[in-house]
């Protein structure tokens, strides 16, 4: 809301009410359509995204409009914490931790330097990488 307690939206809603209608750039036939969210949670806004993380999955704005989640759109939150997550946020997410030695280039190279037979080869390699 403005200072003249009129309504403006914001980009979260505008976002998903593009992907919810497929208005441009998204489309029909996009059968993955990701909205990420990437910063600690803060209770006040979290609170009105429960609605669309519980089997409602839809969000109602303060003007009253609500935009339903489709079968094709996701919401991911990367946050480094849940401190500030109510009981009720936590049990509507599904938490994943991901343990910081396994972010970055290094576990891909690993990986790929296991697939290479040539022990010759992959010294060199993990020489050039290191």
């Amino acid at each position: 809301m403005t200072k003249t307690k009129e309504w403006k939206d914001g980009v979260l809603s505008v976002i998903m009410r593009d992907m919810s209608k497929c208005n441009p750039p998204y489309k029909e036939h996009h059968t993955r359509k990701w909205i990420i969210l990437d910063g600690d949670i803060d209770p006040e806004w979290i609170e009105s995204m429960n609605t669309v993380m519980d089997d409602n999955k839809v969000l109602t704005l303060v003007s009253n409009e609500r935009i339903a989640l489709t079968t094709s759109m996701r919401l991911l939150f990367e946050i480094s914490n849940l401190r500030e997550a109510t009981p009720a946020t936590v049990s509507r997410a599904g938490v994943l931790y991901i343990n910081p030695t396994d972010i970055g280039y290094k576990p891909y190279m690993e990986s790929w330097l296991d697939t290479i037979e040539d022990d010759i080869a992959r010294s060199h390699y993990m020489f050039a990488y290191q």
